[in-house]
């Protein structure tokens, strides 16, 4: 059995300023307050966040591959990997689809997570994307509102 989650926000801007705030690492580390972004923005590119205090004191990394990638209107991320402390890391089987719909009055930012099949270990992990992307869509806002011509 598949575990499956949507989520989605509707921003004020277009699909292409969405698409660049979801792939450009110095946009990326201001809305999700990542100390480190790397994006190789491709079919079979990377997508790598870090937290820590410098590249020597790393706390946490989110490494994912790049499997889909159409833009300004979807990225279709998995082969996640999770490192931080002593029990990890994990890997997953879970994708992140980032679809960016137009709307008369902006776009719709809609994230679908789905792993397959499910797996127990994860579940902890999985619910909190939720709160995690929910974070993550007021971070996206306040960037748009701090920097309203970028």
């Amino acid at each position: 059995m598949n575990k499956r989650q949507t989520l989605e926000e509707p921003f004020g801007i277009s699909p292409e300023r969405m698409f660049e705030i979801l792939t450009t690492p110095s946009v990326i580390r201001s809305w999700w307050g990542a100390s480190t972004a790397v994006v190789d923005a491709r079919p079979g590119g990377s997508w790598v966040t870090a937290w820590g205090e410098g590249e020597n004191d790393t706390e946490y990394v989110n490494s994912f591959q790049i499997l889909e990638f159409e833009p300004p209107h979807r990225m279709l991320l998995g082969g996640g990997k999770y490192t931080s402390g002593t029990n990890w890391p994990i890997i997953t089987n879970i994708t992140t689809e980032l679809i960016v719909e137009s709307q008369q009055s902006g776009c719709v930012l809609r994230i679908i997570q789905e792993s397959k099949p499910a797996d127990p270990l994860l579940d902890d992990y999985f619910d909190a994307c939720v709160a995690g992307w929910q974070n993550s869509f007021e971070g996206i806002r306040n960037y748009v509102h701090n920097n309203p011509t970028e």
